[in-house]
């Protein structure tokens, strides 16, 4: 089991392994024709660990998955956008040896700031929840998270995020703790 610290370590320290990396300098001035690189529209998928509980059972970590596209618009510094994603939290056993993972989709708005190569971002939306294993059942919950974007090359970003969600379902309440890498296209 990987508690949320020990993810969320690796994540920051993969992040700033990558930021500090000698391969993935570029001369970000030199973007041609004065176009924002965070503006415009993305698709991008992630991997990383999945901390799930349930009303009256105790958490366990599996891996995750996701799928995100949308599309940013950089207003001279801040930039804004809305997002629609898909997360993948397969089953796994939890104490008391109960079996659930999550289905996850919905839409986010997203706020981040311009930060040259790198922008720092925040999420709020709506999650439609669907309930594997020994949760049958859906339900709707906030969605959210934090997370930075790295932009590798002209059109390619790799991100670290921590995301939250939570919904009611089955008679309890699901909360998902998701903490991933990713990489974006941006077009």
């Amino acid at each position: 089991m990987v508690n949320k610290k020990t993810a969320f370590s690796i994540i920051i320290t993969g992040g700033m392994l990558m930021l500090a990396s000698p391969v993935f300098a570029q001369d970000w001035n030199n973007s041609g024709a004065g176009e924002s690189r965070w503006s415009g529209p993305y698709i991008g998928a992630n991997v990383g660990v999945n901390d799930a509980t349930f009303s009256g059972v105790s958490g366990n970590s599996t891996y995750t998955s996701g799928l995100d596209a949308g599309y940013l618009a950089n207003l001279n510094g801040p930039v804004v956008g809305i997002d629609g994603f898909v997360d993948f939290n397969p089953d796994k056993t939890h104490a008391p040896d109960v079996n659930f993972g999550s289905r996850v989709y919905g839409i986010d708005l997203t706020l981040g700031l311009d930060n040259g190569p790198l922008m720092p971002y925040a999420k709020v939306g709506y999650a439609q929840v669907h309930g594997t294993g020994a949760l049958t059942g859906k339900g709707s919950g906030f969605h959210g998270g934090l997370g930075v974007e790295y932009m590798v090359y002209d059109n390619i970003g790799v991100d670290g995020q921590w995301t939250y969600d939570r919904a009611n379902l089955d008679g309890g309440t699901l909360k998902n703790n998701n903490f991933t890498v990713g990489a974006n296209l941006h077009f």
